[in-house]
C-alpha cells in the first residue's frame, strides 16, 4: 500500500483535467475506470482511502515534530 491513495488522485486528474498517463509516462500503469465507478470505489472502501489518507498526514505530523524538535535542540 503506497502512503497517498496514487489510483485515487490519478482517476480524479484524469476525470477533472482529462490527463493521459499514458502521455505522461510513456506506458499505461492505471486502468481507466469513469466517474460512477471511482464513486462507488470510495462508498464501497472507504477505509482504504481512510488509511492511507491517516499514514499520509501522520508521517507528515511525525516530520514536522521531528523538524521542530532538531530546531529547538540545535538553535535554542
Amino acid at each position: 500500500m503506497s502512503i497517498l491513495p496514487t489510483t485515487f488522485w490519478r482517476e480524479i486528474i484524469n476525470i477533472k483535467y482529462n490527463k493521459s498517463f499514458k502521455k505522461l509516462y510513456g506506458k499505461e500503469f492505471y486502468y481507466p475506470i469513469n466517474e460512477e465507478q471511482l464513486v462507488d470505489l470510495l462508498k464501497k472502501y472507504p477505509l482504504f482511502f481512510l488509511i492511507q489518507y491517516f499514514s499520509f498526514f501522520t508521517g507528515l505530523l511525525s516530520m514536522l515534530i521531528i523538524l521542530y524538535a532538531y530546531i529547538l535542540d540545535h538553535y535554542f
